[in-house]
């Protein structure tokens, strides 16, 4: 006995499914609907329109079409649970507006990474391309010089012998891979906090897009960078990279669908190094037979480029097992001549009027006690030391401006009441 039409639509899970149910029944396609009809067929939920958008399921979703919307009721939206790369949204009219996913952007985009040091050999003012474009005829004023100054001084790269050497061996690594036919490898940075782990990864990342030389208008993506956030399984962490690589993600897609649509829209794109900072936090999820080092070295195999993780040693147990991965630790320098020698080359990249040379070099092992060799410290210490030696007309560094910098790293709380220090 045949089923009628009602009980096929009270059997269906959703709107879309019923309309294919009645279009299977009727024999013939229907001309298909409308960009309107279609979102009026699809899952739908209400979801309340905020300053940044919608947050639909773990995506954002904004455009300036929902500002009639924002801060009032919660309004119904319509989603696809095949396609995440838009929502449709139902307006005060009863018509539905599409609105696209937001990109992801990095929280330390690479074309905000400092620029390199000027070379020692140079003569005359570093700072006149950096003041904004003058009249002919015209020089600039003391407050435009002074203000190139800070902003010199506060993206100053300060990186530390091991950084460098790092970044050295990250880009050997990377041109063998350009033009290897077999297997590629890897690099995982480990090391303290401070020791520069996301400066190097950083000032790889800018390295190589300059070397790229995309033409205008590209579409390629030669760097991803992706900051691991806490909690992540293979899964989560396929999804980010898929996101960077502007690829729909299915909810429902297993890890081996979203590891292979991945790669290859990477691939795709031409991208050349994957940058993965934080990578502590990446971990096989409970009950799963997936490996996090099984879902590296297939990343490693399909996609034609360079990964390279950051973070702590403690996370070592996750990518130890892949063969992929080569390992390298960054460490706080120790108090000695190469110290020395670090904060001499650091204080010839200053621009202070009044500094004496050779002021550092002579606080070396005071500085060491202060920042405890970590490169963000002292890399703190002089940035912010040399843009408040301008601001208040000093123009120099002193062991009184460098302690005061320190303090807030340097405070120990005090003993509670009853207690002897």
């Amino acid at each position: 006995m045949g089923r009628t039409p009602s009980s096929l639509c009270r059997s269906a899970r959703s709107r879309a499914h019923t309309y294919a149910v009645l279009t299977a029944r009727a024999g013939w396609v229907a001309t298909p609907p409308s960009p309107q009809a279609f979102a009026g067929l699809l899952p739908g939920e209400r979801r309340r329109v905020t300053a940044t958008g919608l947050n639909v399921r773990g995506h954002h979703y904004d455009s300036p079409g929902l500002d009639a919307l924002r801060g009032e009721q919660p309004v119904e939206v319509r989603r696809d649970p095949h396609d995440t790369r838009q929502v449709w949204a139902r307006t005060a009219q009863d018509s539905w507006v599409a609105v696209p996913a937001t990109a992801p952007a990095p929280l330390l985009p690479l074309s905000k990474c400092a620029d390199p040091l000027p070379p020692s050999s140079s003569v005359g003012s570093p700072f006149a391309a950096q003041t904004p474009p003058l009249e002919p005829g015209t020089t600039p004023s003391a407050r435009a010089l002074d203000q190139a100054r800070i902003e010199y001084h506060a993206r100053l790269p300060l990186p530390t012998p091991d950084v460098e050497a790092t970044i050295r061996r990250a880009e050997e690594l990377v041109l063998l891979n350009e033009h290897t036919s077999g297997a590629r490898r890897g690099l995982v940075v480990t090391g303290e906090s401070g020791t520069g782990k996301t400066t190097a990864l950083l000032a790889l990342g800018q390295s190589y897009t300059a070397r790229t030389q995309l033409p205008a208008g590209s579409t390629r993506l030669p760097v991803v960078y992706v900051r691991v956030p806490p909690a992540t399984t293979p899964r989560v962490f396929l999804a980010e990279l898929a996101r960077q690589a502007a690829v729909p993600v299915r909810e429902r897609a297993g890890i081996a669908v979203l590891a292979r649509e991945t790669s290859d829209a990477l691939a795709r794109l031409g991208t050349g190094l994957v940058l993965v900072d934080e990578f502590e936090y990446l971990h096989t999820a409970r009950g799963s037979a997936t490996l996090l080092s099984d879902t590296v070295d297939y990343l490693c195999d399909r996609i034609p480029a360079t990964f390279v993780f950051a973070g702590h040693a403690a996370a070592l147990p996750g990518l130890g097992p892949s063969r992929r991965l080569l390992h390298l630790t960054l460490s706080p320098m120790p108090c000695d001549r190469a110290w020395t020698d670090y904060l001499a080359w650091a204080e010839s990249a200053l621009r202070l009027r009044r500094h004496t040379m050779g002021t550092l070099p002579g606080l070396a092992g005071h500085l060491h006690r202060l920042t405890g060799g970590r490169a963000d410290r002292v890399g703190y210490l002089l940035r912010s030391g040399a843009v408040r030696a301008i601001r208040d007309g000093t123009e120099h560094l002193t062991r009184a401006l460098l302690d005061d910098l320190a303090a807030p790293w340097q405070y120990t709380a005090p003993p509670k009441q009853g207690m002897t220090p």
